[in-house]
């Protein structure tokens, strides 16, 4: 930026504000940068931890089903009555995963709570932005009414600032 100086014209004073005004759009926009990123980080941290925990109880789940396997090794006879036993056993295996399903379907749900609240967030951001945007506005306009005041700015000009975006007034 340069140096501040008293202006000399117009141009220096639009050229002043215009370089205050990039500075604090550059400003916002690394810190929502930074916002998405740290926020893409603690989702992919979820999603590997929770792949992580499926493959465990996957694991888990399939050393069960060898044991019980190496158990059945006996006789035919044996095997008659632990049929009834395996049967029993394996309903058991697809209760626990239909719990998994359940918890899976239920970490979809967070994650769609997580998504509405990145969405709050980002809007609530964004109505922040407008905010300061605003606040930058006035504080041109307040400028801009004060030269106009001192004769430094002529009625056209000031008007035609006054119209200019992000927040027109008349």
């Amino acid at each position: 930026m340069r140096e501040q100086k008293e202006p000399k014209s117009f141009s220096d004073v639009v050229d002043i504000l215009s370089e205050k005004i990039d500075g604090v759009e550059a400003t916002l926009s690394k810190r929502i940068d930074e916002v998405e990123t740290s926020l893409s980080k603690r989702i992919d941290k979820v999603e590997i931890s929770l792949s992580k925990r499926i493959n465990e109880v996957e694991t888990s789940l399939s050393k069960r089903i060898d044991e019980v396997e190496e158990s059945l090794g006996g006789a035919v006879d044996v095997l008659a009555l632990q049929i009834h036993g395996i049967n029993g056993r394996l309903d058991g295996i697809d209760g626990r995963l239909d719990g998994i399903d359940k918890r899976l379907d239920g970490h979809d749900t967070r994650f769609d709570l997580l998504e509405e609240g990145l969405d709050r967030r980002f809007a609530s951001l964004h109505g922040d932005m407008m905010q300061v945007i605003g606040m930058g506005n006035d504080k041109l306009l307040a400028v801009v009414d004060v030269l106009h005041g001192k004769g430094t700015v002529t009625t056209p000009e000031r008007r035609t600032i006054r119209l200019m975006k992000p927040f027109p007034r008349r």
